[in-house]
């Protein structure tokens, strides 16, 4: 389960709506699967299909969250044209089954959609999102 306030769900779709027609990403920080924190990160690939995390960028939050005491619980990004469901590259990329993916999908512009899945060897698992 993840849980993760209202006012931070709401940032990262608010940042997704900001970034288009860029995809949106970022880390989530936090400990024992409850996010305290976001750090947005520059998607250096510029692409709606696919995002590319910013790496001095990446380096310079996992500081950043090491200083504030926080560690990295998952990761966050947007689909502008798909649903809330990690891609085959999403599903490629999970590179630790410990960190939440989550998804808000901008599919349908008035109805943004957050979901939160944990990608072990392939298989992907929905994660239960808890709004604190």
């Amino acid at each position: 389960m993840l849980r993760i306030p209202r006012k931070l769900a709401d940032t990262i779709i608010d940042l997704a709506y900001a970034a288009l027609p860029v995809k949106v990403c970022g880390i989530l920080g936090g400990s024992n699967g409850i996010v305290s924190a976001i750090f947005p990160v520059r998607n250096i690939s510029g692409a709606s299909e696919h995002f590319i995390l910013d790496p001095a960028q990446q380096f310079s939050t996992m500081k950043e969250m090491q200083d504030q005491g926080l560690e990295m619980i998952g990761v966050y990004h947007s689909h502008l044209e798909n649903p809330a469901y990690p891609t085959s590259d999403d599903i490629r990329m999970a590179h630790s089954p410990d960190l939440s993916l989550v998804i808000v999908s901008l599919k349908k512009l008035d109805n943004p959609i957050l979901k939160s899945f944990r990608i072990r060897e392939g298989h992907v698992e929905q994660e239960q999102v808890e709004y604190r």
